[in-house]
């Protein structure tokens, strides 16, 4: 059959300006689509080429563009026209957003602990077992200037339960003379006031009715013609149960508040010969120590009669089996001598009257310490061994005949410090935790003093 078509168009965008190639193969001007007609004269079969436009096809490209936008501009400005020229006089509503007044969630809080800490247990006035704590606690996040606090803690004796916190007003950038880091020391006096002093220069004394400590650093030295121009810095001296002040000059003395009595700081040993007004005879107990000159010696429990008299300082005497040669010099092994528990010297210190061995067909480890004692009784803490796992034994032994009256095992590896109130013993057992016991050896209370915290700083 002929092929007869009257009008030949591209079949891809209809326009009739088209160039034959080959037989029955043609191409279109416009939009570059080669096609070609079959053996029928019906079906058109075309390829559609996508290369650059000709002029022609880019001018015609453009005129339908320019009139596009033309049209988006004319139909934009009708629109705004109609909207002024129609619209309401009427303001238009005022609309109220509605935020979200839901409180943010509460930030943790961040707690800081005590760095060191001081503990005794005091009676209140109506007589009442309480624990005074006074922790150092250090903000490392806090205003300069305001990094460190005192607090001062009650505690109930038998609960452990928090009575009153009091923050200690005074500037702890101030330092005693010659002291070059912070410090808090307890320091009981004769009728059992209980001392702080902070940083070495800042005197408290405790007071039971208000329960709080009270600033007596201007008032407490004025009496005293050796610091009437200022004292510069405040001890604690544990040994000779006393205050070593330094005064603004720099010179130190001890001060034995409780007899009003000054001693230039060389001439301390003084003290323990003064004759003793009003004495009584004390009954006191300590355990041995190993002596160099027999160390085969075993330790004993050594009880002892000595005279006391209240504000006078009590010898520090240590019982070690020693040679006592009777004179000083120069001696060999065949010096003549004696062997001693105590030396004459000591004896007289301490103002001895009779010593004892109160369990003689006993032995004791290293270690072994007294708690609290009378002419009746005493309790002790010992090890039964010296295994390293072994923990610490409580006995109280009869102050007349040696006998043991109870014992007691405890779950405790060691006994830092004691403190002595009535018929409560405060224990502590390391740097945070402390035992509250009776004199029958119970329990009464436990805490921890890593659980006194202070409310740090928000970061």
């Amino acid at each position: 059959m002929a092929k007869t078509i009257k009008k030949i168009v591209c079949p891809q965008c209809g326009s009739n300006q088209v160039d034959e190639t080959k037989k029955d193969h043609y191409i279109c001007r416009s939009c570059n689509t080669q096609f070609f007609l079959d053996n029928d004269d019906i079906t058109i079969n075309h390829n559609y080429n996508t290369g650059k436009l000709n002029n022609e096809q880019g001018v015609q490209i453009a005129k339908k563009a320019i009139i596009g936008f033309s049209a988006v501009i004319f139909i934009y400005f009708a629109y705004q026209i109609s909207r002024f020229i129609f619209a309401d006089s009427t303001p238009p509503p005022v609309t109220t957003t509605e935020y979200n007044t839901t409180p943010p969630p509460k930030r943790d809080v961040r707690y800081v602990n005590a760095s060191y800490s001081e503990t005794a247990l005091m009676i209140d006035p109506k007589g009442k077992n309480t624990i005074v704590f006074t922790g150092w606690f250090n903000d490392i996040f806090a205003e300069k200037g305001k990094e460190n606090e005192v607090y001062t803690i009650l505690l109930d004796a038998t609960t452990g339960e928090e009575i009153s916190r009091t923050l200690l007003e005074v500037d702890l950038s101030i330092k005693g003379a010659g002291t070059h880091s912070s410090k808090l020391d307890y320091y009981r006096g004769a009728n059992d006031e209980l001392f702080l002093i902070v940083n070495s220069y800042y005197l408290f004394l405790y007071n039971p009715s208000q329960k709080v400590f009270e600033n007596v650093t201007e008032s407490f030295f004025v009496k005293y013609p050796e610091f009437a121009g200022g004292v510069a810095a405040i001890e604690s001296r544990t040994f000779d149960q006393c205050l070593t002040v330094t005064n603004n000059k720099g010179k130190q003395y001890a001060l034995f508040a409780d007899i009003g009595v000054v001693l230039p700081i060389d001439k301390i040993s003084n003290i323990y010969d003064k004759k003793l007004t009003d004495p009584v005879k004390t009954t006191s107990y300590k355990f041995t120590r190993i002596g160099f000159d027999f160390p085969e010696e075993e330790i004993q429990l050594i009880q002892y009669e000595h005279w006391t008299q209240k504000g006078f300082p009590q010898y520090n005497v240590s019982f070690n089996w020693s040679k006592d040669y009777g004179r000083s010099g120069i001696f060999t092994e065949k010096s003549p001598y004696k062997k001693v528990l105590v030396m004459p010297y000591t004896k007289s210190k301490a103002k001895i009257v009779s010593i004892k061995d109160l369990t003689p067909n006993h032995t004791y480890v290293d270690g072994a310490r007294v708690l609290v004692g009378d002419a009746e009784s005493v309790i002790i803490a010992i090890k039964m061994s010296v295994l390293e796992n072994e923990t610490i034994t409580l006995q109280k032994i009869s102050g007349v005949d040696g006998s043991v009256l109870w014992t007691k095992k405890t779950d405790w590896k060691e006994i830092r410090s004691i403190d002595v109130e009535g018929d409560y013993i405060l224990v502590r057992l390391d740097s945070t935790n402390i035992v509250i016991i009776n004199k029958d050896g119970e329990i009464k209370m436990t805490s921890d003093l890593y659980e006194l915290k202070t409310v740090g700083k928000e970061i």
